[in-house]
């Protein structure tokens, strides 16, 4: 007895599974947008490119930003933490530059041109920071006209009578395009103390303070990477 066979429905052909695919593909790449909200981008020309150069040896590159105090204005903030600057006395402290965009000749920004502070010790002058080899521009953060670069190992000698010196970094914030400038260190101006019992209450004159986290913080790394934001709906950042 024959059967007579039940015939299956035919598959799509490749090229009609290929457009059914793109159009699902297109429906959630629209749908991500419109969730995203508003969105920015730029294109990389891959055949006209700018070339920015610094410093040899000075690790000109290792960080960076875009710089943007206007909406129609556009350069980039390069950091070299091995270069060196007019600072009397400092080697290798570390720069940040000034690239305008479209290329040309980038200019190293003047965060700090001081030398080390010094402190007498039993007569003798002696520093109380050290700032070579600080690798200043290992961090920048940009906002509007507002820049923050960092020095992770900056050193500071907490005790006076002790050739001791901690790494306890420091920042500084560049606004009004340059022409302001502040610095941040607040392990080295509060309570620091350390596994030998220093304690030690410092407090530097005429610059920025701010407060210390709470012992259950140590050792992880808070501050490692910052951002600016509007977070409590007051309009200000």
């Amino acid at each position: 007895m024959w059967r007579r066979r039940r015939r299956l429905p035919s598959l799509p052909t490749s090229s009609a599974w290929c457009r059914r695919c793109a159009a699902s593909d297109s429906a959630v790449i629209s749908l991500l947008l419109l969730l995203a909200g508003p969105l920015s981008a730029f294109n990389l020309d891959e055949e006209k490119l700018d070339v920015y150069s610094g410093p040899e040896g000075s690790y000109f590159g290792y960080a960076l930003d875009f710089y943007s105090p206007a909406t129609n204005a556009v350069s980039i903030l390069v950091g070299a933490p091995k270069a060196n600057t007019t600072q009397p006395d400092i080697v290798e402290g570390g720069a940040v530059y000034y690239c305008p965009w479209p290329a040309t000749d980038c200019k190293q920004i003047p965060f700090d041109n001081k030398n080390n502070r010094k402190i007498k010790v039993n007569g003798t002058r002696e520093s109380l920071e050290f700032k070579s080899n600080q690798w200043f521009g290992a961090t920048i953060r940009t906002h509007k006209e507002k820049v923050v670069a960092c020095a992770p190992l900056y050193h500071w000698r907490t005790l006076k009578a002790a050739p001791e010196k901690d790494p306890v970094g420091t920042c500084y914030v560049a606004i009004q395009n340059f022409t302001t400038y502040a610095e941040y260190s607040p392990c080295r101006n509060n309570v620091i103390i350390d596994y030998s019992f220093k304690n030690i209450l410092r407090k530097l004159l005429q610059e920025k303070q701010t407060g210390v986290a709470p012992s259950i913080y140590d050792d992880n790394y808070l501050g490692y990477s910052v951002a600016a934001g509007e977070f409590t709906g007051d309009l200000h950042e």
